[in-house]
């Protein structure tokens, strides 16, 4: 392709020979001597005709500016409007090539967008409900610099995350294990998939609680209700006729028994080793999300 011819201008600019130095001069001079004179009866015509001669002057001398100004901006008119089609022309070319440039780059990114596709069947194994594309594509892997080996292995260590993200949930066997798993499934955080299993095991537990706090009160009623119709039929009793009235006065005097606190049924939670295969480089991100969820790991 041959390159344009290169811009080359000269240009020279004339001169103008005048005599404005002494008209100036004349013109201060006159000044001068009409600051002095006061007008008669016998100067008013001088007067009137020395006015008219000086305004014929200074038209005379407007006109010749003008017509000197457009005679030299004639030149440079027909120039700027030769110049001015010229650097029309020039956004020909741009357009086309610039259509061009924007149509060949819409294709390459079509092309790269098929291959991390297939990229990524390679990789996902078994993790695709785990890990879909659209949730880990990266814009950056379109650019013509990042090479195929870099997106792969960018995949394989989302993928190996997401893989020690299930292991360790499951790790914990949590009866709240699936409720974890899908939040991990569907948000891809692992602390938002521990954090859900623990606010359900907080709301089991403070429900075991109250209905532990009921089942104690019901049997502590029961029990004061039985020991009342005890002592109504004892010989001699006189308050045989009204035996929930005197367990309510007995309760109200102070003499009800003392509530028996009981241990809450949980039993101590059995500690579960585990062996976790990482590489190297996301062992900073799982010992972040291990002392997070405050669990006590070994380096081997």
């Amino acid at each position: 392709m041959n390159g344009l011819v290169p811009v080359k201008i000269t240009s020279s600019i004339g001169t103008i020979t005048d005599n404005l130095d002494a008209v100036e001069a004349s013109i201060m001079e006159k000044v001068e001597e009409y600051k002095k004179t006061v007008v008669t009866e016998n100067t008013i015509n001088e007067g009137r005709k020395f006015l008219a001669d000086i305004r014929k002057e200074k038209n005379s001398l407007d006109n010749e500016r003008k017509a000197i100004k457009k005679a030299w901006l004639e030149p440079y008119d027909n120039f700027e409007k030769r110049v001015k089609r010229i650097i029309g022309l020039y956004d020909v070319p741009v357009e086309v090539i610039d259509s061009q440039l924007k149509e060949y780059d819409r294709q390459r990114r079509e092309e790269k967008r098929a291959e991390i596709g297939n990229i990524y069947n390679i990789v996902k194994g078994d993790m695709e409900e785990w890990l879909p594309l659209e949730r880990i594509y990266n814009p950056k892997w379109e650019n013509a610099s990042y090479s195929n080996k870099k997106i792969r292995e960018d995949m394989e260590a989302l993928f190996e995350q997401m893989e020690i993200s299930v292991s360790t949930i499951k790790s914990v066997s949590s009866e709240f294990e699936e409720e974890g798993l899908a939040v991990l499934k569907n948000t891809g955080d692992l602390a938002a998939a521990f954090k859900e299993m623990d606010n359900r095991k907080r709301i089991k537990e403070e429900i075991i609680a109250k209905e532990e706090r009921k089942r104690q009160e019901e049997e502590q009623k029961k029990t004061g209700t039985e020991e009342a119709g005890k002592v109504a039929e004892e010989p001699g009793n006189t308050i045989m006729q009204q035996p929930e009235l005197q367990v309510q006065g007995t309760q109200q005097a102070g003499f009800k028994e003392p509530v028996q606190e009981t241990d809450m049924p949980f039993a101590p939670e059995k500690e579960i080793v585990i062996q976790v295969h990482i590489r190297e480089s996301s062992f900073e991100w799982f010992k972040k999300l291990m002392e997070e969820k405050f669990i006590r790991y070994e380096v081997i």
